[in-house]
């Protein structure tokens, strides 16, 4: 009644096979290769940032320098940042003088063309309300800049934070670099306090 039927199988149907083997496998070592990156940090944002400081001697009062400090934000090539606050200490102190490096991180709002002037322009007094923060793209670099006075025998220490998160994320990151500041015209290895 029942015959034993061999259904054949071509050259075509073998070709098939191996296709949908490899095909499975290059997706399997896809998969694994995202799982990879993710693990070893590859999404996370990434920002270089670098303090530069520069010192001269306060011809007003002898006894200060005038420290100029200068932060250099460097996007790298994954995703967009959005910088939130800053904050840099001298000697481990908030300087009031350093709260304009701060401001420097906002928006600020603008104004709409008149008939006299029809182009928009920037309102330095006020703070954008709809995007209120500084956002870097992938290979954009920003400078910020302030300074502030300092006793001329101390050697400064200055430390700078950043916050900031990816565009539509809500885990922020924290960014840090230091550098440290003789006094104007001092040796570095006369003017470092003893250990």
């Amino acid at each position: 009644m029942f015959e034993n039927h061999v259904l054949p199988c071509g050259p075509k149907d073998i070709a098939d096979l191996i296709k949908t083997i490899v095909e499975t496998f290059a997706y399997l070592l896809a998969g694994l290769f995202f799982i990879y990156k993710w693990l070893a940090g590859y999404l996370t944002t990434n920002l270089s940032l670098r303090v530069k400081c520069q010192r001269a001697r306060d011809e007003v009062d002898n006894t200060k320098d005038v420290l100029a400090i200068m932060l250099v934000l460097s996007k790298g090539d994954r995703g967009s940042l959005k910088i939130h606050d800053i904050e840099v200490r001298v000697n481990g102190q908030t300087v009031p003088e350093l709260a304009k490096l701060r401001e420097q991180l906002w928006r600020f709002s603008n104004i709409s063309p008149t008939k006299q002037i029809p182009y928009r322009q920037i309102k330095w007094g006020q703070r954008s309300s709809r995007s209120p923060s500084i956002s870097l793209t992938p290979g954009e670099e920003t400078q910020l800049a302030s300074y502030c006075k300092v006793e001329h025998a101390t050697v400064c220490r200055v430390e700078a934070v950043i916050l900031g998160n990816r565009k539509h994320s809500r885990y922020l990151g924290e960014w840090r670099a230091s550098a440290v500041s003789f006094p104007a015209g001092a040796k570095a290895s006369a003017a470092l306090p003893e250990i």
